[in-house]
């Protein structure tokens, strides 16, 4: 099969390219056009330089200015004048390079496909869709331009494309990971005893920090001994502000740590007694599959993971309601019970790229 160019214009990194960039070390030798987030870990990538675009007329002119920089970026690879031209080398079949013209385009998230919009393209497009957020508007442009393929990491992210993209083209494909790699992680030390809990995302609000600060405060007026880390990384100084928003929030409660160390929380997931997720339309869950890997119960709330996440991990993953009393009283209810094994297939790496290559090629037959 001819060989695909995967883009992600993120200027950050956050779980989408973490599992974009798994998912592109399963294709070694396919081109790759990154942002500055990525840039570090892919040197020799094409470059794209784009901003994070808010829903506002600043955005909207950051944007068009991005959209218009990174369209020169990607005719190096892919263009020469808006006429599709085959550059050196970029075909592959089982990782060989083969050919001279890619077959087709793997855009990850809403953010690259964008980018896309103002291309001149002979070669399909799959939309690499990550998120639950989404203006209806942007949906139907990515549509009528692209005519993409949609790749939906869980159903709730499918779902906004229904009425939009035909569900033929619609694709459910759980982010893949390295779980016999996970499943040897070390241990954080922490500097107590006794039972911890971790939340683990990123400084942002709809990770909802205060529901989980209320849920332990009201926790541990039954387990005294209990302790909580919100570990999380900074993207911005918007970010930046909210911390402190939470630093002051929780500055009255004991047993509360937090690390804004860079990299993953593992090493602070595999050292708890227990994973809690509590964010708001949360589009998968890559927390509690690394938490269920390291044989620790989680407790969500219903919007922390799309819903068959709930079935397919029982009755390790259990639901909590919408509160921070309901989320007490799981977590309380929970701490100490045994961890049940349970199938992660469906979310490992080799299942993930499998799926993916067949859509791949799936969508080279279908321009034949």
């Amino acid at each position: 099969m001819r060989c695909v160019l995967f883009i992600d214009c993120a200027p950050f990194v956050g779980g989408a390219q973490e599992s974009f960039t798994t998912l592109v070390e399963g294709f070694p030798n396919c081109p790759l056009a990154v942002g500055d987030g990525l840039a570090s870990r892919f040197p020799n990538a094409t470059r794209i330089h784009a901003r994070h675009w808010r829903a506002n007329l600043a955005g909207l002119i950051q944007f068009l200015s991005d959209r218009r920089n990174a369209s020169q970026s990607l005719r190096s690879v892919l263009c020469d004048g808006g006429n599709v031209v085959p550059p050196p080398t970029v075909l592959c079949d089982g990782g060989n390079a083969v050919g001279t013209a890619p077959a087709l385009i793997h855009a990850n998230t809403l953010r690259s496909a964008l980018l896309l919009t103002s291309l001149h393209l002979s070669c399909p497009v799959i939309v690499h869709d990550r998120d639950i957020r989404a203006p209806r508007p942007a949906l139907r442009y990515i549509a009528r331009k692209l005519r993409p393929t949609i790749i939906a990491i869980s159903s709730t992210v499918a779902q906004k494309w229904r009425g939009v993209i035909p569900d033929e083209n619609i694709h459910i494909i759980y982010n893949g990971f390295r779980l016999d790699e996970i499943r040897t992680t070390k241990q954080a030390q922490f500097p107590w005893s006794g039972p911890t809990i971790v939340l683990a995302a990123d400084f942002i609000p709809w990770k909802r920090h205060r529901l989980f600060v209320d849920a332990f405060s009201l926790a541990r007026k039954r387990i005294p001994e209990l302790h909580a880390v919100l570990r999380g990384r900074l993207r911005s100084i918007a970010d930046e502000a909210y911390l402190k928003e939470i630093r002051d929030y929780a500055s009255n409660i004991p047993n509360i740590s937090i690390d804004t160390a860079s990299g993953s929380a593992l090493s602070q997931i595999a050292a708890s007694d227990m994973l809690v997720s509590c964010s708001d339309n949360e589009p998968f869950g890559r927390t509690i599959i690394e938490a269920i890997a390291l044989s620790k119960n989680v407790v969500a709330t219903p919007t922390a993971a799309p819903p068959e996440l709930f079935t397919m991990l029982a009755p390790n993953l259990v639901k909590a309601e919408d509160s921070s009393q309901s989320l007490a009283d799981a977590i309380v209810d929970n701490l100490y019970k045994a961890f049940s094994p349970v199938s992660l297939d469906a979310f490992s790496v080799d299942t993930m790229l499998d799926r993916i290559n067949a859509v791949h090629v799936q969508c080279c037959r279908r321009i034949r």
